[in-house]
C-alpha cells in the first residue's frame, strides 16, 4: 500500500477519523459505526482541510459521482486498513515499544513512563483514552518519524482485544499493573481477565521482558514459562513514608518523592522506575521526572473551591480503585472527609456484590459524609451513619452544597458514564455564592 510511504515521507500532517476535528493537510480514515458511516463524511473532511482519504470499496462504487476530484485510496475495510497501516508504520519507524495494560493504573503508569523516557529519548505516548482497536493505531500513525520510544496504553473489555493491539504494535516491553474486577461483565471470572491481559505478550519475541506488580496475587502465582519476568514488589522498597497522602521511598540508589497522592502510586512508580533503569536512564533523571509528575485531569485531581478541597476522580472507577481513592482521602488532612460515589460499570452479575465489597473497606465509617448515586452505589454503605442515597445528580449536588463546611475535603468518584464531574462543576459555580 503506497499510502504507507506517503505517511513515512510526511506527506500528511497527521491521521484523523473525525471530520468535525480535521487536521489540515491530514489523512482522513472513515470509520463505520453502529449509527454512522464515516465514508459519508469524506467530502466534509476535505472541506476541513484533508489532503487525502481512505474510502471503502462498497461505498465508493455506489457514490463515485459524489467523490470526483478527491485524492482517495480505495480499501475493503477502513478499520482493518487503519490497523494495517499502524502495523506497517510501527515496523518502519521501529521505536522501542512499551505496552501497558492492567485493571487499574494504566494511564498513570503511562504518564510516568512517558515523563521518564522523555529525559533521554525522543518519546511519543498515548493521548487521552486512545487505547482501543481504533485509538491505539491512530496514536501509532501520528507518532513523529524520529520517535525512539513509543509508550502505549492498551485497554480492553473482552477477550481477544489486547491480542489484536499486540499484533499491531509488537511490544518490546510489556507491563501489567494488576488484575481486578473491571470488565467482569464480559468474563466468567478474574482468571479470564488475567488471561486477556496476558494477551499483551502474544506478539512479543520470547526474549522480551514482562514487568508485573508481583504483589498482585494473580500475577504472582501465574506460570510465565520461559519469558523473562521482572517482578516489582513492595518488599524491594525501603524507607516508605507518607505525609498528607504523598508517598516517599527508596529503591536501590533512587530516592523517590511522589507528587501524586495515594499508596497505590507507590506500585505504579516502582514499575516505571524499574523500566527506566533497565533502559539505561540515569538515576538522577528518573528521580527528577517521577518527582515532577503531578497527575492527570479527573484522576484524583485536587483543587480548592473557595475554602473547601475537592478531589475530582470521576474519570473512571473499579472496586479496587474506589477503595484506593477512599484510603488516600482518609490519609489527607481536612476538617471533615466526605465521599460522593457513583456506580462502577461493567461488573455484570457481580455488580451488587462488588459494590458491597467497596462498603466493606475497613475505614469507611471514618467518613463524615457518604453520598451515593446510581443503581448499585446504594449498596456501598446503606447503613452508614452519615450516608444518603440520591437518584439524580441535581438533588445530590444541592444537598452537598448545603452540607459542606469550610475546610472540608470531598472525594467525587464513579465510572465515567455517571458524569459525576457535574457535581464538581456545580460546586465551582455555586459554592460560596
Amino acid at each position: 500500500m503506497d499510502i504507507t510511504n506517503r505517511i513515512l515521507n510526511q506527506e500528511f500532517n497527521g491521521v484523523f477519523i473525525d471530520s468535525r476535528t480535521p487536521i489540515e493537510g491530514g489523512l482522513f480514515v472513515p470509520i463505520r459505526g453502529d449509527k454512522f458511516n464515516g465514508n459519508s463524511f469524506i467530502r466534509h473532511a476535505f472541506e476541513g482541510g484533508a489532503r487525502a482519504s481512505l474510502v471503502e470499496a462498497t461505498y465508493y462504487s455506489e457514490n463515485e459521482h459524489l467523490l470526483q476530484d478527491l485524492d482517495l485510496i480505495v480499501v475493503e475495510d477502513s478499520l482493518q486498513a487503519l490497523q494495517y497501516l499502524a502495523h506497517e508504520i510501527r515496523q518502519a519507524i521501529n521505536p522501542t515499544v512499551i505496552g501497558i495494560t492492567g485493571s487499574n493504573g494504566k494511564t498513570t503508569l503511562k504518564n510516568m513512563l512517558e515523563a521518564i523516557c522523555r529525559t533521554s529519548f525522543r518519546t511519543y505516548a498515548t493521548k487521552g483514552n486512545f487505547n482501543n482497536e481504533i485509538g491505539l493505531p491512530l496514536m501509532v500513525l501520528n507518532m513523529p518519524p524520529d520517535t525512539e520510544m513509543l509508550v502505549l496504553e492498551m485497554g480492553m473489555s473482552s477477550p481477544g482485544e489486547i491480542a489484536l493491539l499486540s499484533k499491531i504494535t509488537r511490544p518490546d516491553i510489556a507491563v501489567i499493573t494488576n488484575i481486578g474486577t473491571s470488565h467482569l461483565e464480559f468474563f466468567n471470572d478474574v482468571t479470564g481477565i488475567l488471561h486477556a491481559k496476558l494477551e499483551i505478550t502474544s506478539h512479543m519475541a520470547p526474549e522480551d521482558p514482562l514487568y508485573i506488580n508481583d504483589d498482585d496475587p494473580l500475577l504472582h502465582g501465574y506460570d510465565y514459562g520461559d519469558r523473562p519476568v521482572i517482578r516489582c514488589r513492595r518488599d524491594q522498597l525501603h524507607d516508605i513514608t507518607s505525609h498528607d497522602g504523598y508517598y516517599s521511598y527508596r529503591w536501590q540508589d533512587i530516592e523517590v518523592d511522589l507528587s501524586v497522592r495515594g499508596e497505590h502510586q507507590v506500585d505504579n512508580s516502582h514499575l516505571a522506575i524499574a523500566i527506566g533503569r533497565d533502559l539505561g536512564i540515569e538515576p538522577s533523571l528518573i528521580k527528577q521526572a517521577i518527582s515532577a509528575y503531578s497527575g492527570a485531569d479527573m484522576r484524583f485531581a485536587t483543587r480548592l473551591i473557595g475554602d473547601i478541597t475537592v478531589i475530582n476522580d470521576a474519570y473512571n472507577a473499579s472496586p479496587s480503585s474506589m477503595i484506593a481513592a477512599l484510603k488516600t482521602m482518609l490519609d489527607m488532612s481536612g476538617r471533615r472527609k466526605i465521599a460522593v460515589l457513583g456506580d462502577i460499570f461493567e461488573l455484570g452479575q457481580a455488580a451488587q456484590q462488588e459494590h458491597r465489597h467497596v462498603g466493606q473497606f475497613g475505614d469507611i465509617d471514618k467518613l463524615d459524609g457518604l453520598f451515593t448515586i446510581g443503581e448499585f452505589a446504594r449498596y456501598i454503605a446503606p447503613k452508614h451513619p452519615a450516608g444518603r442515597h440520591f437518584t439524580n445528580i441535581q438533588r445530590l449536588s444541592e444537598h452537598l452544597i448545603q452540607y459542606v463546611q469550610p475546610g472540608d475535603l470531598i472525594l467525587v468518584k464513579a465510572s465515567r458514564g455517571m458524569q459525576l464531574e457535574r457535581v464538581v462543576r456545580y460546586l465551582e459555580e455555586n459554592y460560596g455564592k
